[in-house]
């Protein structure tokens, strides 16, 4: 992964150089599959010794307060998807300081919302276009199922944008702190050998 992520990164660096300083896009989305690939499985790890602690001492309390299925307890896809959007954020983190000044407060929450509903978007879009190739019409209705899902992301994204307080404003003053904070990271991913 990191390989792949590397040589992409570089291709696209070496068609234009200028992405490196001038596309926000390019830099958000490389520091988020960044996180994803290094700090994901420690999040994850992390979660499962917090979501077994919490199992043990429910099973303390009482019997039946706790379910006797670890697997079914610990919820592993949304446990994986919380994990994958709280290390992409933390990645990010400090670039979206730096870049807008604005932190939203509830983007873990809503991206677990939306993210479950991705790739059933994304297949559904690909679906629809090889029908749409076949036969007009009936790409037509299976286009209606990639409206739902694709209407429920920006639905959602909407809702939690009317959040009072959903962002916070950080004065880009803090740009030093954006940069003690990726000294912090690099450390811990490529010297510091220890989990984060």
């Amino acid at each position: 992964m990191t390989n792949a992520l590397v040589f992409a990164a570089a291709l696209m660096v070496f068609q234009n150089p200028r992405i490196l300083r001038f596309d926000a896009a390019f830099q958000l989305s490389f520091l988020a599959t960044t996180g994803l690939i290094f700090f994901a499985p420690r999040i994850d790890d992390y979660l499962k010794k917090l979501i077994y602690k919490i199992r043990h001492r429910l099973d303390l309390i009482g019997e039946g307060l706790a379910s006797t299925k670890k697997d079914n307890f610990y919820f592993p896809y949304f446990r994986r998807i919380l994990s994958e959007t709280l290390a992409a954020q933390i990645m990010v983190l400090p670039l979206l300081i730096y870049l807008f000044g604005r932190v939203s407060i509830i983007s873990p929450l809503t991206n677990l919302l939306v993210i479950t509903v991705v790739p059933y978007s994304m297949a559904s879009g690909f679906i629809t276009g090889i029908l749409g190739f076949v036969w007009e019409p009936l790409g037509r209705v299976s286009g209606w199922l990639s409206w739902v899902l694709l209407e429920y992301k920006i639905e959602v994204v909407e809702f939690f944008a009317k959040v009072p307080l959903a962002s916070i404003h950080i004065d880009k003053s803090f740009a030093w702190v954006t940069a003690v904070v990726y000294v912090f990271i690099l450390w811990k991913l490529f010297i510091k050998k220890t989990p984060v």
